[in-house]
C-alpha cells in the first residue's frame, strides 16, 4: 500500500534538524553539554535514547590515564538535564510513609 500526500507535498514526512534537535522549540542545549572537562582535558559526551536498552543514557568517553582522576560526585550528577528524572527516581526508592510528606512524586 502507497501512501500519497495531499497538496503535492512529497517530503511532507521528512524531518528537518531543528524538528530533531528541538531548535527554537525553547530547547537548553547547555543542559545536555557535549563534552565535561576532566583534570583540563574535555571528554565527549555520547546520548542515546533506548529506552530499555543497556546503552541508554549518556557515556563518557574518558581516556584511560584519566580514570584514577575522575571523582564519583561528577560522573553522578554528569548531565543538568537529566537531573530532574535522576531526583524522581531517587525519591520513589525512598519508604513512602519517608517520601508522601515531601512531595508528590509522578507515577510512570
Amino acid at each position: 500500500m502507497a501512501y500519497r500526500s495531499r497538496g503535492g507535498q512529497p517530503r511532507i514526512l521528512f524531518l528537518q534538524r531543528e524538528d530533531i534537535l528541538g531548535e527554537g522549540l525553547g530547547a537548553d542545549h547547555a543542559l545536555f553539554p557535549e563534552s565535561m572537562m576532566v583534570d583540563g582535558v574535555a571528554c565527549k559526551l555520547k546520548y542515546r535514547f533506548e529506552p530499555g536498552h543497556a546503552l541508554d543514557g549518556v557515556t563518557l568517553h574518558l581516556p584511560l590515564y584519566l580514570l584514577n582522576r575522575i571523582e564519583a560526585a561528577q560522573v553522578d550528577w554528569l548531565v543538568p538535564g537529566l537531573i530532574r528524572e535522576k531526583l524522581t527516581a531517587l525519591l520513589k526508592f525512598l519508604p513512602k510513609d519517608k517520601r508522601r510528606p515531601l512531595i508528590r512524586c509522578p507515577i510512570r
